[in-house]
This record gives structure tokens, sequence and C-alpha cells, in this order.
């Protein structure tokens, strides 16, 4: 699909800071498979970032739009979101999470 949503969790904020996002022209396919998502258990600091590939159809505007790669016309759009979790819960959650 066009729309990827990756969700990670950290321990502290200054370890999800550090954790960049994919760039447009690396982005692939197998990026894209290859994102994580955990929704963390209560009090773990959780970052939501979500890629949309967006068809770009102006021929003028190719040059300017495109970011994933000469020929691909194709420009990722990218927005991120971090939070920590509430602590909902004493018991840890068996869910899986990332590595």
């Amino acid at each position: 699909g066009k729309l990827t949503v990756a969700v990670q969790t950290f321990a502290d904020f200054d370890t999800a800071s550090a954790s960049g996002p994919t760039a447009g022209t690396a982005w692939t396919p197998a990026a894209a498979a290859a994102t994580c998502f955990s929704t963390g258990a209560p009090g773990d600091i959780v970052l939501v970032r979500t890629y949309y590939e967006w068809d770009v159809f102006t021929p003028l505007l190719n040059k300017s739009l495109v970011n994933t790669g000469p020929n691909s016309n194709t420009r990722l759009i990218s927005t991120v979101a971090t939070f920590r979790n509430e602590p909902y819960s004493t018991t840890t959650p068996v869910g899986a999470k990332c590595t």
C-alpha cells in the first residue's frame, strides 16, 4: 500500500529522538515491510511514524517534488508523534516488542 505505519517503543525520550526516519531516497518496498509495530507496555515511550507515497503527476513540478529517486514520480511524506503510555496496569502485557 501507499501508507505505512511504524510504531516503536523506547525506554526514554533520548533514545527515541536518536532514531532517525527513513529518507525518501532509501524508501523501498523492503523498507516498508521491515517497519515495526509495537504498542508497548504501561509507561513506555512510543514513537509513531507514518509514511505516505504520494504520486506526483504534474510534469513541471516533478523535479522539485520527487524525493524517492529519479524517475519514480513519487514523493515520500512522513510525520512523527512521540508520547508516553499511561500506567494503565501494574502487570506487563504479553506482547511482541520490536528489536
